[in-house]
């Protein structure tokens, strides 16, 4: 990859490049590759509890090898048939249709991820 392309894979794993109820648009103008929303898993199944949740003893990242931290890494395709997923953009959107606000929006977030054991790093 080139430069250009390795910066625009960070921005989007780091970014959320669909925000807002015009998300749509900005969806179909985006490269499919990066229709993705990328979270760190912090609930082990069978791997090392490295992120210290049953125990809560954080242990330093600096013993590992990144290949060793990809099990870590989890990753959710962005379609338009799954809007009622709490990770896609529709979600910023209430029962009634209305947006929710900035803070409820996150909040709504922030619990359905706790929920799944995942950290969001779009957010």
């Amino acid at each position: 990859m080139d430069g250009q392309q390795r910066i625009s894979t960070l921005y989007s794993i780091f970014s959320d490049l669909m925000p807002g109820n015009d998300w749509e648009p900005k969806y179909d103008n985006l490269y499919c590759g990066l229709r993705y929303r990328w979270f760190i898993k912090v609930i082990p199944n069978d791997s090392e509890d490295i992120f210290g949740y049953k125990n809560l003893q954080f242990k330093s990242l600096k013993v590992y090898e990144p290949g060793q931290l990809l099990n870590y890494i989890e990753f959710k395709k962005i379609t338009k048939k799954n809007k009622n997923d709490w990770f896609h953009p529709n979600s910023c959107l209430d029962e009634n249709g209305n947006i929710l606000s900035e803070n409820k929006l996150k909040y709504e977030i922030a619990k359905k991820a706790a929920e799944s054991g995942l950290v969001p790093l779009y957010a």
